[in-house]
C-alpha cells in the first residue's frame, strides 16, 4: 500500500499539472509557472537504480567469467548477468539498473580472493538467487518507491536550524515546512521498510537455499563463515597498502596464518553480537544454521581451479587498479 500511495501522489501531481497548464494557458505567467510545475514533477517522477559507478566488464572482456555466470544463471533460472563491475571492498552485490533491468552484478576483488574456487560459485550463484527469490525490495514496483522516498526526502531535507535563524523570519518557517516534509517522508519510508524487512530476510534465505542448491551447501557455508572474517580482509588490505607486498597474496596469507583458536574466537563473537553483511540480512550465523539444519546439496557448477586461474587472469587489469585506488586512497588519508 505504500508504494501504491507513491505512485498515485505523483500520478496526481502530474495530472494537476497538466490540469493547470490547460487552465492558464496561453498566460505567459501562468505558463512559466507550469514549467517551473513541470520540472518539479520531473524531479520528482519515480527511482530506479541506477548503474552503479566505476569501470564496467562486458563479455567480450572477461569469457571465462561470463560462461561461468552463464552456467549458474541456466541452473538458478535466473536471467543472465549483463555487466560486471570489480572494486576494491569486501562485499558483493546484484541489481537491476534502469528501464531494461540491466542485470549487474558487483563483487569485491578482496573478498573475491580470499575464497576457495568452490565458495566463489557459491558467491555468484547466491547473487544470481536474488534475480528469483521474489524479494520485495528488489522487485520493480516496492524498490522503485523505496528510491523515491529517498530521494524525495533528501530534496525535503533542511539544512541546520542555525543557518536559518541567521538567514532571518522566512527562512525559519522554510525550515519549519521542510522539517516537517522531511520527517513525514522518514516516517513513511521506515514503516515501509518495517513492513517488507521479513519479507525481504526471507528472500536472503531463500537466495542461500539457491546458492546451495548449485554450488553445494558446504560452498554455501563457508562463504558465509569466511564473510564473518571480513575485519581480516580489511587488515590484510591496510597492511598491505601501507608497505610494498602484494595485496592479494596478503589476503591469502593472512587466512592461512590466522590461528584455530582465534578463528574460533571470532566465529564465537560473531555469534553473541549478531553478525551480519549489513542490518538488512538476517544474523550470518542463523543463515548458516538454516542451510545446515536443511537437507545437504550437492554442488551442480563446479569450477576447478584451472578455470579460476584464468578467470583471475582476465581480472588482471581490475586488479591493479583497484591497488592502485586503495593506495590512492590510502595516500589521501
Amino acid at each position: 500500500m505504500v508504494a501504491l500511495g507513491v505512485f498515485v501522489v505523483w500520478l496526481a501531481a502530474a495530472a494537476a499539472t497538466a490540469l493547470f497548464f490547460v487552465w492558464v494557458w496561453p498566460a505567459i505567467v501562468g505558463v512559466f509557472l507550469g514549467l517551473v510545475l513541470v520540472f518539479l514533477v520531473g524531479f520528482a517522477r519515480p527511482q530506479l537504480p541506477k548503474h552503479p559507478p566505476g569501470p564496467a566488464l562486458a563479455r567480450s572482456d572477461a569469457p571465462e567469467f561470463f560462461r561461468l555466470a552463464d552456467e549458474i544463471a541456466r541452473a538458478a533460472g535466473a536471467r543472465p548477468v549483463a555487466v560486471l563491475l570489480l572494486d576494491g571492498t569486501a562485499t558483493s552485490s546484484s541489481l537491476r539498473v534502469g528501464l531494461r533491468r540491466t542485470h549487474v552484478v558487483s563483487i569485491g576483488l578482496p573478498l573475491w580472493e580470499s575464497l576457495t574456487p568452490d565458495e566463489r560459485v557459491a558467491l555468484l550463484a547466491h547473487e544470481l538467487g536474488h534475480d528469483v527469490n521474489r524479494d520485495p525490495w528488489r522487485s520493480l514496483f516496492v524498490g522503485s518507491s523505496i528510491l523515491t522516498l529517498d530521494h524525495w526526502h533528501d530534496f525535503a531535507r533542511p539544512g541546520t536550524k542555525q543557518e536559518a535563524k541567521e538567514e532571518g523570519l522566512l527562512a525559519q518557517f522554510t525550515w519549519g515546512g521542510q522539517w516537517l516534509a522531511a520527517f513525514v517522508l522518514e516516517s513513511i519510508m521506515k514503516l515501509q521498510t518495517r513492513l517488507t524487512l521479513p519479507a525481504h530476510r526471507d528472500a536472503e534465505f531463500h537466495a542461500d537455499q539457491v546458492a546451495a542448491s548449485i554450488a553445494g551447501t558446504s560452498a554455501v557455508c563457508g562463504l558465509l563463515d569466511r564473510t564473518i572474517f571480513v575485519s581480516s580482509i580489511h587488515f590484510a588490505v591496510r597492511r598491505a597498502i601501507r608497505g610494498d607486498d602484494d595485496l592479494w597474496e596478503s589476503i591469502r596469507r593472512r587466512f592461512e596464518e590466522l590461528p584455530e583458536g582465534d578463528r574460533v574466537a571470532i566465529r564465537d563473537a560473531a555469534v553473541v553480537d549478531a553478525v551480519t553483511t549489513d542490518d538488512a540480512h538476517p544474523p550470518t550465523h542463523e543463515r548458516m544454521a538454516k542451510l545446515r539444519a536443511s537437507v545437504a546439496e550437492v554442488a551442480r557448477v563446479r569450477m576447478d581451479p584451472v578455470w579460476s586461474e584464468r578467470i583471475d587472469r582476465e581480472f588482471e587489469a581490475s586488479r591493479r587498479r583497484v591497488v592502485d585506488e586503495l593506495r590512492a586512497q590510502h595516500a589521501a588519508q
